[in-house]
């Protein structure tokens, strides 16, 4: 999470090879089309700006050379379609020096056209967190137009290489160079699903360095491909009845023992709002900026919130105020750590915190108070393994050391709101991924929290809706996190601190998790009763995920489908009478179970909650 100077870096997935093979998504062989450039310009070509045949560099003959601004589209089909491209590009080794290096700017760009006027490309790109230097970046507009931009993992090499665009017909994106897959393009994840229909090329648009083209060629089927779900990776689940749900009694000043009580915090808030802030159920603050401070928690205690703040010089003064009930511990010291001069002014990056400074800091941070728990929040590598803002020194196993730096472990990933995250929309899973990642390292040993989005944060284009927002807490908690974080900022266009309540409808929907949390607050903090309930779908690539409990005789199911597709669900559930039925809450509606069964219908990403009296 991060409240100013908000890093802006590469986040990609990246598809394991056997998952590629298994979706067999190279086509059929099929029609051809083919272009030469030796003698003229294809009548077909629609041509805007300095484009036409040149001779090729290193005398290769002739060739199609695109300059700056100019645009070339080679249809071949007036329908989507499946196939495969090969054509030849000529790298001439042009680099930016300097400062400019790090600045946005594009260089030339090739790939395929499809009917809904999406491109898909690779080229030369260059922006803080793209090395359009050293590698080649790929581009789809059917996910922000031509705002994000993300690394191909294939390395330039001055000369003529051959490309290869395979669009498959489960509307999946491969690229190959000279016959290399590019390992950082996720061929579920381009949101090219449209299919293809024709070639195109574009001239750089802010540096002097042309295109070179030659020897196109197409194989094709005229079908539209059919949308795939990438899988969930099911590891660590389901989630144990041992998983920990109640804070530690040792903790005896941090935030409340009674079961009723739910945490549901918002990120480093201006205490000002604390009573707005009730008011949409959030029942306490996570992180004070460059606090706390003595004019902060007068003002929460005046609110009646609770605080988790840093152990500064003022928050020791305060040892026995019970509006500090934990103590923060940082904020994604795994990501890349930002580099100042003396002059106070940013010059870079460097690597991560060290794990071990951040459990000495911890050891240090329980020695001075041990009545209170000690909050890590950690970033998005926990759920994403290819997240490249840790930089080239962060390391996978690092996480194992981290993990021990803290009584209460959270994470942030924003997957619709992260302008780095291609097709975020469809990967809201994970957030129980991470979730599930955590436990897997504490040994289901720790309390888990959770922090979500639910504004833009710095996305112009895109928002998680209502829905997404519903979905992504109720994953968590399904999964395993005992308590939500809400980030509530937004940087771009313009920079809000409370964005969320510029959002009516997003604000309704948080409000209502909210309060819903905190009614079945004593049925999600009673033990988990991962034997009761047994689930299957239809289909079945649409799993839907469970969380079952047992309060004052009362049978609770808590399910959430995993994938953006419809799915039916059958419960089966133990210990029920012949003759009963399922509430749903807020739904106003119920089911009946028969012999302990019941079935429902889930829309993507849908939440139903159920309540089983015992008759």
């Amino acid at each position: 999470m991060t409240v100013v100077r908000p890093v802006l870096l590469l986040a990609v997935l990246v598809s394991t090879v056997a998952w590629l093979n298994a979706q067999d998504a190279a086509p059929q062989p099929g029609a051809e089309r083919a272009w030469s450039f030796d003698d003229a310009m294809p009548a077909e070509a629609q041509v805007t700006g300095d484009a036409a045949l040149a001779d090729a560099p290193e005398g290769a003959g002739r060739c199609l050379r695109v300059g700056r601004d100019a645009e070339v589209y080679l249809p071949f089909s007036d329908q989507a379609c499946h196939g495969v491209v090969r054509m030849k590009v000529y790298d001439s080794g042009f680099a930016r020096e300097g400062d400019a290096a790090v600045e946005y700017a594009f260089g030339p760009l090739w790939g395929v056209h499809n009917t809904g006027g999406d491109r898909f490309v690779i080229g030369e790109v260059w922006a803080p967190f793209v090395d359009g230097n050293s590698g080649y970046t790929w581009v789809s507009t059917a996910q922000n137009g031509f705002f994000d931009r993300w690394s191909a993992g294939l390395a330039r090499q001055p000369g003529w290489h051959e490309w290869e665009f395979i669009i498959g017909l489960d509307a999946t994106v491969r690229v190959l160079l000279d016959g290399q897959e590019a390992p950082s393009i996720d061929p579920a994840g381009t949101g090219f699903g449209q299919g293809f229909n024709g070639i195109y090329l574009r001239g750089a648009k802010d540096v002097d360095e042309p295109l070179f083209v030659d020897d196109i060629a197409v194989t094709f089927i005229a079908a539209k491909p059919e949308r795939v779900l990438k899988p969930f990776p099911r590891t660590n689940w389901p989630l144990p009845s041992t998983h920990p749900v109640r804070p530690d009694p040792a903790w005896t000043r941090g935030y409340p023992q009674d079961p009723g009580f739910f945490p549901i915090a918002v990120w480093c808030q201006d205490p000002k709002n604390a009573a707005r802030y009730k008011d949409a159920g959030i029942n306490l603050y996570v992180a004070l900026w460059e606090g706390p401070t003595e004019e902060q928690l007068a003002a929460l205690r005046a609110a009646g919130m609770r605080a988790i703040c840093d152990q500064n010089e003022v928050g020791l003064a305060h040892m026995d105020d019970d509006t500090i009930v934990g103590w923060m511990h940082g904020d994604e010291p795994d990501n890349a750590q930002a580099v100042y001069n003396a002059q106070g002014e940013m010059t870079g990056y460097g690597p991560p915190v060290p794990p071990a400074r951040i459990v000495e800091s911890y050891r240090s941070i329980k020695q001075r108070d041990p009545s209170r728990p000690v909050v890590l929040n950690l970033g998005q590598g926990i759920a994403n393994g290819n997240w490249r803002g840790r930089g080239s020194e962060g390391k996978p196993e690092d996480y194992d050391t981290y993990v021990l730096g803290a009584d209460i472990l959270s994470f942030d990933i924003y997957p619709v709101a992260d302008t780095e995250l291609a097709a975020g929309d469809r990967y809201l899973w994970l957030v129980p991924k991470g979730v599930d990642r955590l436990r897997g390292l504490t040994g289901n040993g720790k309390i888990l929290w959770n922090a979500l989005e639910c504004t833009r944060i710095g996305n112009t284009r895109a928002k998680p809706s209502p829905e997404q927002v519903r979905a992504e807490a109720w994953m968590s908690i399904i999964h395993g996190s005992t308590g939500l974080i809400w980030f509530v900022h937004q940087f771009e266009p313009t920079f809000i601190e409370a964005a969320l309540f510029e959002d009516p409808d997003v604000l309704a929907e948080v409000s209502a998790i909210n309060h819903r949390l905190q009614e079945l607050a004593p049925v999600l903090n009673s033990p988990t009763r991962a034997e009761l309930v047994d689930v299957t779908t239809d289909p079945d690539t649409t799993p839907v995920d469970v969380l079952a409990k047992q309060y004052e005789g009362e049978t609770f199911v808590f399910a959430v489908a995993m994938q953006d597709a419809p799915t039916r669900a059958r419960f089966t559930v133990e210990g029920l009478p012949a003759e009963c039925s399922a509430e749903v809450l807020g739904e106003d509606r119920s089911l009946a179970v028969q012999d302990g069964v019941f079935e429902d219908d889930f829309r993507g990403y849908a939440v139903h909650l159920y309540r089983i009296p015992p008759r």
